[in-house]
């Protein structure tokens, strides 16, 4: 038997029709601690496979079984998405979701392989410190199978007699992360994936003291809300000062940016006397004498 944690609430089930959703889905349906939980079962067809309208079903009667409420959504990216546009519009929907019905937050069936495969595909991507941890529970997102092995998974999909369906494109490894999950991690001995997992765990440690740090000199330099001191910047050096106008981005509820915008904005604001920043497709930053202040972008 495999065991997850949620605490009380309401939440959006994201459940695609394969094993480790179905799993997800049967072990919140039956284990009697959730009984008290709501839960919205949404599923997303990316619009990507011919049969697709098979895994909506099977999951729409999944959550019939089980009495639970059932949303879903067809796309139509067609068979040359990528990864990155499929799970873009898959968690577009999911939040959509999650406001419409007042949820609490979504919850994914995200395991300890894909844990270890973001961090692989993060790296290979010259990814900073916090890439390399991406994988985890927030706020809005909860993950509480990252402590779960896929093989435990199966297993305990198996043993339930569950049914489930099997994506076909997860065999096709012109995609990054099924050419890890089928050449690379499979290679990896036992001890071998514990040492990374424990790195991770440690580099998570890192990272939430060095957030920590950065939120506590934000506050300590915001003469109002949305706005930030320029004397900050010039104390800290290049990759320091990118480090904490993301963060100060982050706590200001702007996710949407990119390396380009931060370095960008460092460079501005540390020489330029005035100037303005489009930080995003709905803010900006517009450089003042003595702050950066963030504001609405004109439209």
């Amino acid at each position: 038997m495999i065991q997850i944690e949620l605490v009380k609430g309401t939440y959006v089930l994201a459940v695609s029709g394969g094993v480790d959703s179905v799993a997800l889905l049967h072990l919140v349906a039956t284990q009697p601690e959730y009984k008290s939980h709501t839960f919205i079962v949404a599923h997303f067809d990316h619009g990507i496979r011919s049969d697709s309208s098979l895994d909506r079903q099977l999951v729409q009667d999944s959550a019939k079984k089980y009495s639970l409420q059932f949303v879903y959504n067809i796309a139509k990216l067609g068979a040359g998405a990528s990864e990155e546009q499929a799970r873009k519009e898959r968690y577009k929907f999911l939040h959509t979701v999650r406001r419409a019905c007042n949820a609490d937050a979504i919850v994914t069936a995200h395991h300890q392989d894909d844990r270890i495969e973001t961090a692989f595909i993060n790296i290979q991507r010259g990814t900073g410190r916090r890439g390399i941890t991406s994988l985890r529970s927030t706020n809005d997102i909860v993950r509480p199978m990252l402590h779960i092995s896929k093989k435990q998974i199966i297993d305990y999909a198996q043993s339930q007699n569950l049914t489930w369906r099997e994506d076909s494109t997860n065999d096709d490894t012109k995609y990054v992360r099924n050419h890890l999950r089928k050449n690379i991690l499979p290679k990896l001995t036992r001890t071998q994936r514990k040492d990374f997992l424990d790195l991770l765990d440690r580099t998570q440690l890192i990272n939430d003291d060095i957030d920590a740090m950065m939120i506590n000199i934000i506050h300590a330099n915001s003469p109002r809300p949305g706005a930030l001191s320029r004397h900050i910047l010039y104390m800290l050096d290049h990759e320091e000062a990118c480090e904490l106008l993301a963060t100060w981005l982050r706590c200001n509820n702007v996710r949407r940016f990119n390396k380009k915008n931060i370095e960008q904005l460092v460079v501005y604001g540390k020489t330029l006397p005035r100037g303005v920043v489009a930080i995003s497709d709905a803010k900006k930053v517009t450089i003042q004498r003595r702050t950066l202040a963030l504001e609405p972008l004109d439209r």
